[in-house]
C-alpha cells in the first residue's frame, strides 16, 4: 500500500470539526492531504459527508475495488477517493444528500473540471508522462441508499 494511503488513514481526527484547516505536509505525490476535509459546512453536515465517504469506501471495497487514497487535495481541486479496479485507476466523487436526485445535480461542469484537474495532477505526480487507463465515477448516497455511477463523466468536458 502506498505511503499516501497509510498517511491518510492513520491520522487522527480532531475532536470537534472546525472551519480551520489543519496544516499538512505535501505527500510523495506532491499534494496536501488532510484527515478532515476543510469546509464551511456545519458540524453535523461535515460529519454526514465524512460518513458518506466512509460508506462509499466500504461499498467499493466490497465489490473488489482497491482504495489507494482518500481526500487528496490540491490547490485547485480535490479527489474524494482514488481507487483501482485492476489496471484502471478510478477517481471517485462522493455526494450525499437527504433527498433523492439532489446529489447528482450538484456535480456541475465547474466541479467536474476541478476533479479532472486534480486527477491530472495526481497522475502526473505518480506516473509522469505514461498514464494508466482511468475513469471518473460518482457514488451517490441518498435516502439511505448507495448508487454507483461508473464512468459518470469523461476526462474531457462534453459541450
Amino acid at each position: 500500500m502506498s505511503s499516501v494511503t497509510s498517511s491518510v488513514t492513520s491520522s487522527a481526527t480532531p475532536s470537534a470539526p472546525s472551519s480551520v484547516t489543519p496544516v499538512a505536509a505535501p505527500s510523495a505525490h506532491g499534494c496536501v492531504q488532510h484527515s478532515v476535509k476543510p469546509s464551511r459546512r456545519a458540524g453535523s453536515t461535515l460529519e454526514a459527508g465524512k460518513a458518506a465517504e466512509q460508506l462509499a469506501c466500504r461499498y467499493l471495497a466490497a465489490r473488489g475495488i482497491r482504495i489507494e487514497a482518500r481526500n487528496v487535495r490540491y490547490r485547485l481541486g480535490e479527489l474524494d477517493i482514488v481507487a483501482r479496479d485492476g489496471a484502471t485507476w478510478i477517481f471517485v466523487e462522493v455526494r450525499s444528500r437527504g433527498r433523492r436526485g439532489d446529489a447528482a445535480a450538484s456535480i456541475d461542469w465547474r466541479k467536474r473540471g476541478r476533479i479532472r484537474l486534480a486527477a491530472r495532477l495526481f497522475l502526473s505526480a505518480r506516473f509522469g508522462d505514461h498514464w494508466p487507463r482511468c475513469r471518473f465515477d460518482v457514488i451517490l448516497v441518498e435516502d439511505g441508499g448507495v448508487r454507483w455511477l461508473r464512468s459518470a463523466f469523461s476526462a474531457e468536458e462534453d459541450f
